[in-house]
């Protein structure tokens, strides 16, 4: 049998179980930047964690539950994860914004010169180096629509980053020379400018940088660059309620202005059976029937014991019940077959090597014993890092500790009831 519907990796808020608290904390930190007076001014806040134990679903849960008490606030969620590099982010978060103000324009709300400044900036997010006269012929159509006096900001940002006037003839625009270089630096001064336009428009927004660390360079390799994520995090200076979520691994980055810091701990086990019942709503009642078979009942329980986070419980059993290897006398055969088909370019031997090199699950282990573990092979220690079989303690010292992956600790000894190694 197929599922029909469950996604491990769903962030839909209205999926969520557990982490009530940590909703509660992030909403009520949020309502007091909304419902603050005076003038405006930003406020950031940081949910951290392993990967797949809850922070993009929870983030989501408390902006869908303000976006209730607040509907004059424009609520935009930027997945830093799909982005190339930090342009690409600026690309995006501009995107939603103009997408959010065009619906708030369709539904009656004052958006119109706001809403064409974000075009505006959206359009000049995608140009790197552009001469002058063609930058300002591309804005054209723009013009009817924008106002100085709406956002002085962003058209003094303009101005002064890249040479762009707004209130140019075509005469003029046609005997432009030079070529107008759009950094990203001068971009995100520009968003910073609008955003504080907005602010002065009587606008409010709050704003989920999601899955932070995910961020890809420009050539769309996976893995955070440092330098691109202090870029983005410069951001923060817009006034404005900002949400970031990033693994635990990468946390060194954050700024120390930035002391609204959540870190999320794992579900219990009883809490990730009441996560899977939830999912299973959805889900057609043979289904569910077959799943949540009383013979079925210790397989799960241990599977929850086991599992660090969500995702990788949830992974667990989908793979195994629609493999039919969610039974007691199957499971070992089922976690075999979970590498053979997840990490086909890896030997499980290895793996499971590897996996006795930690101490405990969630345990620390050297670059040298690692290595150990692979035959001194350094290709294969570089594909254990390239598929994430383990992955730095600190992600930007790579000679730190390493720690499993959290949907490999299924092959810890702990896991099976073999006491800890040591």
């Amino acid at each position: 049998m197929f599922f029909d519907r469950l996604d491990p990796a769903d962030v839909d808020p209205a999926l969520r179980v557990g982490h009530d608290d940590a909703v509660h904390w992030l909403e009520a930190l949020l309502q007091r930047h909304l419902t603050l007076a005076g003038p405006p001014t930003p406020r950031a806040a940081c949910l951290t964690g392993a990967p797949g134990v809850g922070k993009s679903i929870v983030a989501r849960a408390a902006l869908d539950r303000l976006a209730q008490h607040h509907p004059q606030a424009l609520f935009i969620t930027v997945d830093v994860g799909a982005c190339l590099g930090h342009r690409g982010v600026l690309e995006a978060l501009v995107g939603e914004l103009a997408r959010a103000l065009d619906l708030r324009r369709k539904a009656g709300g004052p958006a119109g010169a706001l809403l064409a400044a974000a075009q505006v900036l959206r359009t000049l997010t995608r140009f790197e180096q552009v001469p002058l006269r063609v930058v300002h012929e591309q804005l054209r159509p723009f013009q009817p629509g924008l106002d100085p006096a709406v956002t002085p900001g962003l058209f003094g940002a303009l101005r002064l980053a890249f040479g762009l006037a707004f209130d140019l003839s075509d005469k003029q625009i046609k005997r432009l020379t030079g070529v107008a270089r759009f950094d990203p630096a001068g971009l995100t001064d520009a968003v910073v400018a609008l955003v504080g336009d907005l602010r002065a428009a009587g606008l409010d927004a709050v704003v989920l940088l999601d899955d932070l660390d995910g961020l890809r360079g420009p050539d769309g390799r996976h893995g955070p660059d440092r330098r691109a994520l202090e870029a983005v995090l410069a951001l923060r200076a817009a006034p404005v309620g900002w949400v970031m979520t990033l693994r635990t691994a990468a946390t060194a980055v954050i700024p120390r202005e930035i002391s609204y810091i959540r870190a999320l701990r794992p579900l219990p086990p009883e809490g990730l059976r009441a996560l899977l019942e939830a999912r299973l709503a959805a889900e057609r009642p043979a289904l569910r029937d077959a799943l949540l078979a009383p013979e079925r009942a210790p397989v799960l329980a241990r599977l929850a014991r086991m599992a660090p986070t969500p995702r990788a419980f949830l992974r667990w059993v989908k793979f195994l019940f629609e493999e039919e290897k969610l039974t007691a006398e199957r499971l070992a055969e089922g976690v075999d077959f979970f590498l053979e088909s997840e990490y086909s370019a890896l030997d499980p031997q290895v793996l499971r090597a590897v996996a006795w090199c930690f101490g405990a699950p969630d345990g620390d282990a050297t670059e040298d014993a690692l290595l150990a573990a692979c035959g001194g092979d350094r290709f294969l220690w570089g594909q254990l890092l390239d598929h994430r079989v383990v992955r730095p303690r600190d992600h930007w010292h790579p000679a730190s500790t390493f720690q499993l992956d959290p949907e490999l600790v299924c092959l810890h000894p702990v896991a099976w009831g073999e006491g800890e190694m040591t």
